[in-house]
């Protein structure tokens, strides 16, 4: 999921390639593959307008399809991310943005001192 916070500094534009390495399952990834479309996300985080990037992570003769969702405003929050692992298909979703200076209250399961 390092490659989630590569995205969130760069510009995105449609149709823009990508390519980059990534270290997981003790192998070295080159992941490969382009802005695919703006689509409007519902995840249990909220609705949003966002980036799906679709790509290839190759490591030697194994090949993995991912697909990432970035939304497409200035906090740039990794909304879902799709990929496929030795067991199967792997889904994660953004559930609940928390604000870092605690205005909209304090997180969920929070110490109280």
């Amino acid at each position: 999921m390092g490659g989630i916070f590569l995205f969130r500094g760069i510009p995105l534009k449609v149709g823009e390639p990508f390519c980059f390495d990534a270290y997981a399952i003790k192998r070295m990834w080159r992941v490969q593959g382009k802005v695919e479309a703006r689509e409007h996300v519902s995840v249990p985080a909220g609705e949003f307008d966002a980036f799906h990037l679709s790509g290839v992570a190759a490591a030697g003769d194994q090949k993995r399809e991912v697909h990432i969702w970035i939304s497409d405003d200035a906090r740039r929050l990794p909304l879902a991310a799709l990929g496929i692992i030795d067991l199967g298909p792997v889904r994660a979703t953004l559930t609940d943005v928390r604000r870092p200076d605690f205005r909209t209250g304090p997180p969920k399961n929070a110490i109280e001192w």
